[in-house]
């Protein structure tokens, strides 16, 4: 309140007549405290925040098992991997741990593999190569490429 006042101080001070009354219609209709602005920010930064935890409680409510269990997609290229998305709004459903990397180990040494297939999945051929791959991919055998 009181840096409100001093600002009307000083619009007073510097103008008068219709000068004064057109810039205090502006400065009272574009005037927010900080409080507001406070809010306003913190709603800005936490915005993506809640929409992915609003997103990702809709989907333990009421996502069926079948549908729960399916693949999650990722639409980059495996080079510019960084999460999970749902396919449909990108929105990210698993992100990498930074804390499963040993950051002593040289950078030359694999420390993940990323499998990566992208085809149209109403292709019968795609389909199939999907399916061989869920099933005879042995992720326990990657592992211990790893030494993890």
């Amino acid at each position: 309140a009181a840096e409100k006042k001093a600002l009307i101080g000083q619009l007073c001070a510097q103008y008068s007549g219709a000068e004064l009354e057109f810039r205090m219609r502006q400065f009272n209709s574009q005037y927010k405290s900080d409080e507001d602005y406070f809010k306003e920010a913190a709603d800005h930064e936490t915005a993506s925040v809640d929409t992915t935890a609003h997103m990702i409680d809709r989907m333990l409510h009421n996502l069926t098992k079948e549908d729960g269990d399916k693949p999650a997609v990722v639409s980059v290229a495996a080079t510019d991997f960084l999460d999970f998305e749902d396919g449909k709004n990108d929105n990210v459903l698993v992100k990498m741990n930074p804390a499963y990397f040993n950051l002593a180990v040289s950078e030359e040494k694999a420390q993940f593999f990323l499998v990566s297939l992208a085809y149209h999945p109403n292709t019968t051929q795609a389909a199939d190569l999907d399916r061989q791959l869920q099933d005879k991919l042995d992720c326990n055998q990657l592992k211990t490429l790893l030494g993890k």
